[in-house]
């Protein structure tokens, strides 16, 4: 290596012979490392080593590169825990942990490097610098961190040295990193018993006492600290040495956040969780696990209302989720209503949730379906959280109808399916695959005529199938994406995906309708995977009075091998029309149309019956010859008198409880309504019976409005009498 002459103008030490200042890692030129590797800038540095900006020169890829100090690589225990450091990152793939790429030993500098993925950002040790933080932005980069270390601990990595130096900020992700004094939980320890190792101010009292059991409760005691300091501007324990910061912490446990604050900014939930990670004795902290759990249940993200939020102003919040909330908009010029969509602030960027939420706008729009939600704007909020705005939506997912409900009634299913191929087939025409089918991401709602539609949701993971602009992938290959119940078995499998996923989701979704169940279950992936392999159950089962038409096209839509199924959506939708109507809806209509010509030939036996006698002059036989007389008996009644005398009580008998105001409300009414009032009884039973069949499901006994009715409702007063308050 050529010599030089320059002297390090930071600190005066000289460069003679280094390719960097070992004080404080100035770099005066750009270098090759490991061949592979050109040095470029200075990033930081710390007491292990520097960190520098460097290229992957093959591949042209930004990287960071962390380089052991000279001085310390001549001690074989800190070698072994950079080596150490490398192995334990480069088995923790985590989107909150800086990955590792690599490690080596470059011969001619005689330095050792770890090569990580180059961030763009700042520490969270900086972000501090400014004071406290509100728990709504502190909140989400805690939430990232449990996740990172319930991740490392899972793997049986414990950090043991979390400071808010060894948090990387990218906008709003968080990266743990500098692993470099980590300890696997099973392996032996590279330092010697009873050293102290980690920074004071975020060791735990056990880690300071150089106890030889120290487990990952350790990372959860430094977690507190760093909470307490982004929330309150202080450390939980105030000393002006180490060695009183030790003191403190093997004495009282510090005062709460929201004492330390002097307000109560900082939910009480929030206070005593960190106060929990905070606690002396290893065995009362949270897990890491644990400890996400309850910070991800954690709603402190302020409230938008009578805010403005892209060109609309926010009326109001409609519901909160896993990934976020969506707020009622208006356009406070034209009074359009809208539906923001909110992200919460610690997922953006993570698992790359936000070109998936950029993706569902995009594809939704482009395939312009009236069963496919239009979206208008998309943007972010000046604290970083993505939106985006979306046609107004009310109604009720296919999932919250069977809850509530249970099986739909064929004719109501249909109609659903037959909507949701159309938005399919149009979406698989533009060369995109939904790839997560499912009851909860169909909607129904009404559109402007009041007609009841369905809406098909959540395009945030669908995959373009056809080389285009937008042809990217964002999954890694052999990861499963979707909703297994639903989902193809090749889909599960992490195969390759096509339309023929959607045909099969949608059998799924389908056979759900139906039945109220899904169409296989099981405890794990393993098992349900094995049980979509074989061939799918008969609907019959559940509900025997549905057609076997239908089983024909969901066992070809449910079919193992994608070749198997319907190719096409057109095929799906032309198969739905052979299912005919349901068997109950059949035998209704049947019994309704007998009643009602039985009531047409009663009404109209009813009005001969009540039109007066015409005089039709008749020729009888008997009146054409004469008949003698009998001989007249004094104490004898003549027969015609007789007859008469013995009829007439009868006849009177048959109506003697009703009086004349009675008789003459019956003869006001049509004779088909009092036909009809006559069979309501008969109705009543045949219903029954129908209800009682096997396979037929009862409906709630209270009527709903065609708003609350999910697709149809029957009208209940097809047997009414609309003349029974007379």
């Amino acid at each position: 290596m050529e010599a030089s002459a320059e002297v390090c103008p930071e600190c005066g030490a000289s460069l003679t012979g280094t390719t960097f200042c070992r004080q404080d890692g100035f770099l005066p030129r750009s270098f090759m490392l490991g061949g592979r590797y050109r040095i470029d800038e200075r990033i930081g540095g710390g007491g292990m080593g520097f960190v520098f900006g460097g290229t992957h020169v093959a591949l042209q890829k930004e990287v960071a590169i962390k380089v052991m100090r000279p001085d310390r690589a001549s001690r074989g225990e800190y070698a072994q825990r950079f080596l150490r450091e490398a192995q334990v990152a480069a088995q923790l793939r985590h989107p909150n942990i800086v990955a590792t790429n690599d490690f080596g030993h470059d011969e001619e500098t005689r330095l050792y490097y770890l090569v990580m993925d180059r961030l763009r950002g700042d520490t969270l040790e900086s972000r501090l610098k400014g004071g406290a933080l509100s728990a709504a932005r502190m909140v989400p980069m805690l939430q990232q961190l449990a996740r990172a270390l319930a991740h490392a601990h899972e793997a049986g990595v414990i950090h043991r040295d979390l400071t808010p130096r060894n948090v990387m900020l990218e906008g709003d992700l968080v990266r743990l990193c500098d692993f470099g004094l980590s300890r696997q939980l099973e392996s032996e320890a590279i330092t010697t018993s009873g050293e102290t190792i980690g920074t004071p101010a975020f060791m735990a009292p056990e880690q300071v006492q150089g106890d030889d059991a120290q487990g990952p409760a350790i990372d959860i005691y430094a977690f507190g600290c760093v909470a307490y300091l982004g929330l309150s501007g202080s450390l939980p324990h105030r000393a002006q040495t180490p060695v009183t910061m030790i003191a403190a912490k093997l004495g009282q446990p510090p005062e709460s956040i929201a004492a330390r604050r002097g307000d109560t900014q900082v939910p009480t939930a929030l206070d005593e969780l960190i106060m929990a990670c905070l606690a002396t004795d290893p065995n009362a902290r949270p897990t890491a696990a644990q400890l996400a759990r309850r910070l991800s249940a954690l709603n402190v993200a302020p409230d938008l209302t009578d805010s403005q939020v892209g060109s609309y102003r926010v009326t109001g919040l409609l519901g909160r989720g896993g990934s976020g909330a969506v707020y009622e908009g208006v356009h406070p010029t034209i009074g359009t209503r809208v539906a923001i969509k909110v992200l919460r602030s610690d997922i953006p960027r993570v698992d790359e949730a936000i070109e998936r939420f950029i993706r569902e706008a995009r594809t939704s729009n482009s395939l312009e379906s009236p069963y496919i939600p239009r979206y208008f704007d998309f943007g972010r909020l000046p604290d970083g959280r993505a939106f985006a705005v979306m046609e107004y939506l009310e109604g009720q997912t296919v999932e919250e109808h069977l809850e509530e409900h249970g099986a739909m009634d064929l004719e109501d299913a249909k109609t659903i399916l037959s909507q949701v191929t159309t938005a399919l087939a149009a979406a698989h025409a533009a060369g995109v695959v939904h790839r997560d089918i499912k009851p909860s991401n169909l909607l129904i709602t009404r559109d402007a005529e009041g007609r009841e539609v369905v809406k098909v949701l959540d395009f945030g993971i669908a995959k373009v199938i056809v080389p285009g602009e937008h042809d990217t992938r964002l999954t890694q290959e052999n990861v499963f994406i979707g909703t297994p119940l639903y989902s193809a078995p090749e889909q599960v499998d992490s195969q390759g995906v096509g339309p023929e996923a959607d045909v099969y989701a949608l059998g799924a979704t389908a056979f759900e309708m139906l039945t109220g169940e899904p169409p296989f279950s099981a405890d794990d992936l393993s098992s349900l995977f094995a049980a979509k392999l074989s061939s799918p159950p008969s609907v019959r089962t559940h509900v025997p009075s549905l057609p076997g038409s239908i089983d024909t096209t969901l066992r070809r839509a449910l079919a193992p091998r994608p070749t198997d199924r319907f190719q096409t959506l057109s095929d799906f939708q032309a198969s739905l029309e052979t299912w005919g109507e349901s068997p109950r809806r059949t035998k209704y209509l049947a019994l309704v149309a007998g009643i009602i010509l039985g009531v047409l030939l009663v009404g109209v036996g009813l009005r001969l019956r009540e039109e007066p006698a015409r005089a039709v002059p008749l020729q009888r036989d008997w009146q054409a010859r004469p008949v003698e007389a009998p001989p007249a008996e004094e104490d004898t009644p003549a027969p015609a008198v007789e007859a008469r005398e013995e009829v007439e009580p009868a006849t009177m008998e048959a109506v003697p409880e009703r009086s004349d105001e009675a008789r003459r409300a019956t003869m006001r009414r049509p004779p088909v309504m009092r036909a009809v009032m006559s069979m309501e009884s008969a109705m009543a039973e045949m219903t029954a019976e129908m209800t009682a069949t096997p396979g037929m499901r009862e409906r709630p006994e209270t009527a709903m409005s065609p708003a609350e009715s999910p697709m149809r409702a029957v009208p209940r007063a097809i047997i009414a009498d609309p003349f029974a308050d007379e």
